[in-house]
């Protein structure tokens, strides 16, 4: 539609008496061009004297759901072109060396001169299937409005993590056991990456401070994930004992029997060992009884018939006061556990010997586990008796010690030591020997007047005299070391008891109670959420 002369001269005037304020009003009317003359919007208005003809006025009204599309088409031209934007980044830095030093020799003078000369090959600057390329050919689905409010500047962020992250999260996701886990932790880790980067790009932050703010934005909902998990717990005593009569259940209830030959084998490797280990009838009674036991062991023998005669042997022998008859009663259980061994590795199918002594191995280990707990956490356990005498000595005497005095008893003991594996024996020398921390406040802990009649009596001395000397306040400076000591003495305590808990779990577990760790799904979201923020631009 073509304008008159006269309408075109009717717009300028009225303009002219305008103010600034309305000018900018008008202007920034929301995607909206007024008529100067009515205030009516329409659709295009002609350009004003001081405009050059075919000016065109910005577009500028925008929305949510627009700038986070546009973030997303950002994002996945920034993700699928990282791989070449990566290899491009490369060979620029291998091409482009700089500047070497080039040595000349001018004949005329006898000079030597030293130049430099450009070193540095052809870069790449726009790679074909790069983010640069990629983003142009979804240029059409880009905004070019950038965010006019702070919910659209962070949709913008939310939808570049988003698509950045999508090539990643879809690898992530082809083989995960829980793909809809995946993809929810991710969503949640664009969202805290995106809104940290988005923060700290509007407190004015550069570069480095936006990777920052969105590596441990995206990370914070994996972590709250993984600790909002319960951590791994060791099985009760109860658990274990309970495992243990099942296992010896499936045991005793097997009525699969061995040839009287692998009979034999066992009595005959048993007699050797008993000659090698120089049983002499007179010095070793216990064995040579147990020996001569051994023969009443029936022609075809079950699992369970074997495993009381191992359990004769390890009471009656084994653990017999004399240290040589123990050595030969040691060495009769090893043969019969060798020879147990070589049944398991036998023919295992349903019906035959070996196809319950993985229940029995499950049923020993349940067995051990049970006697080195009770042996130290029992009724009449080390840690047990240790709490009862610090009870009663005294004022109430040093826990501490008491604990690492019994502990130390076992370890003293070669026979006691026997219920316990390597990791246990070393765990229960960390208790004995104690951490530094414990140790500072065991020293500490000896200013308590509950450690005995001397600080008590010391504790009443500092306070009376700080009392006569100082009113109030020196009585407070004089009860000070003690409170100090009572307060150490129960901190050393609960340290102590903590790592005498962690040695109780460790024997139930039959190792190393393990820590919460991440999931499969928390591990692929969280390198898809690295990925994602390591391939978006970042506004300087």
């Amino acid at each position: 539609m073509t304008m008159t002369q006269a309408q075109m001269e009717a717009i300028q005037r009225a303009e002219r008496g305008l103010t600034a304020e309305q000018r900018a009003a008008i202007e920034r009317a929301e995607g909206q061009q007024v008529d100067a003359v009515t205030g009516e919007p329409m659709a295009a208005r002609p350009p004003r004297a001081d405009e050059p003809m075919g000016a065109v006025t910005p577009q500028t009204n925008t929305n949510l759901a627009e700038q986070v599309g546009s973030g997303v088409n950002e994002g996945l031209a920034a993700g699928f072109g990282l791989p070449v934007d990566a290899a491009t980044a490369l060979i620029n830095g291998l091409t482009n060396r700089g500047q070497d030093l080039q040595m000349g020799f001018n004949p005329e003078t006898g000079e030597v001169s030293v130049a430099e000369r450009d070193a540095s090959g052809p870069t790449i600057s726009n790679p074909v299937g790069g983010s640069a390329q990629l983003r142009e050919v979804l240029d059409p689905l880009i905004s070019d409005v950038d965010p006019q409010t702070a919910a659209q500047r962070y949709g913008r962020a939310f939808g570049q993590d988003v698509g950045a992250s999508a090539v990643p999260l879809a690898g992530a996701m082809s083989r995960a056991a829980r793909p809809m886990s995946v993809l929810g932790l991710e969503m949640a880790s664009s969202v805290g990456a995106s809104g940290a980067q988005q923060a700290v790009e509007d407190a004015g932050g550069g570069a480095v401070p936006q990777v920052v703010a969105a590596l441990l934005g995206g990370g914070a909902p994996i972590a709250l994930a993984r600790q909002s998990r319960p951590a791994p717990t060791a099985p009760s005593i109860d658990d274990v004992r309970a495992r243990q009569e099942a296992a010896y259940a499936t045991v005793d209830a097997s009525d699969a029997r061995m040839p009287q030959e692998a009979r034999d084998e066992l009595l005959a490797a048993i007699r050797s060992r008993t000659q090698a280990d120089d049983l002499d009838v007179v010095l070793h009674p216990r064995a040579n009884r147990m020996l001569e036991r051994s023969e009443t062991l029936p022609e075809q023998p079950t699992i369970s018939d074997v495993e009381r005669l191992r359990r004769a042997v390890g009471r009656d022998v084994a653990g017999a006061p004399d240290p040589s008859e123990a050595r030969i009663g040691m060495g009769m259980r090893d043969e019969i556990d060798d020879f147990m061994r070589r049944v398991g590795q036998g023919d295992s199918a349903e019906g035959t010997p070996g196809s319950v002594v993985d229940s029995l191995v499950e049923g020993r280990a349940a067995t051990r586990q049970v006697h080195a707990y009770d042996d130290i956490f029992g009724d009449t356990g080390a840690t047990t008796r240790a709490t009862r005498r610090a009870a009663t000595s005294g004022t109430g005497g040093n826990e501490i010690n008491a604990v690492r005095q019994n502990i130390r008893a076992i370890l003293d003991n070669p026979r006691r030591r026997r219920g316990f594996t390597g990791p246990e024996l070393e765990a229960m020398e960390d208790i004995v020997f104690g951490t530094p921390s414990i140790n500072a406040a065991r020293l500490l802990g000896r200013l308590s007047p509950t450690s005995g009649m001397g600080p008590l009596a010391t504790h009443f001395t500092a306070q009376g005299a700080g009392a006569a000397l100082g009113g109030l306040s020196g009585f407070a400076l004089g009860s000070a070391p003690g409170v100090i000591g009572m307060g150490a003495r129960s901190l050393g305590e609960g340290m102590q008891h903590r790592q005498v808990d962690r040695l109780g779990d460790f024997i139930l577990n039959g190792g190393p109670v393990g820590g919460r760790g991440m999931t499969d799904s928390e591990m692929r979201a969280f390198i898809a959420s690295l990925i994602g923020v390591g391939a978006q631009p970042y506004d300087q």
